[in-house]
């Protein structure tokens, strides 16, 4: 896998072009691609989860416009992962694991506020 530390996009390029710059790169679908609001600009890319997964939680309760998927970054590929986060879509808030339990799956009760998020779902 190829990691580029400079990776740039032109601020008129059409989100869907600047995910599927970023398919070559990861070797992955990306669905997306946000930045937490407060912290360093780290490109965060949301990829979706595999048909097991999808079944897995397909019985978790989510709010309306809420999914979730897994991303990548820099730093979490170095580490060769892919964590599982939920995004509120419509308010713009990511939710981390909070515990990683199989039988006890459960979220952060807050969510952290994206810089920006866009995705070609």
């Amino acid at each position: 896998m190829t990691i580029h530390r400079n990776l740039k996009f032109n601020d008129w390029c059409e989100p869907e072009d600047e995910i599927k710059q970023c398919i070559s790169i990861y070797n992955e679908d990306i669905l997306g691609v946000f930045a937490l609001k407060n912290t360093p600009v780290n490109y965060k890319y949301i990829i979706g989860l595999n048909y097991e997964e999808k079944i897995f939680f397909s019985n978790l309760k989510l709010k309306p416009n809420e999914i979730i998927v897994r991303y990548i970054s820099l730093t979490t590929s170095l580490a060769n992962q892919k964590p599982l986060i939920k995004i509120n879509l419509e308010k713009g808030l990511v939710y981390y694991l909070k515990n990683y339990e199989i039988e006890n799956f459960q979220f952060e009760t807050r969510g952290c506020k994206v810089a920006f998020l866009r995705t070609i779902l």
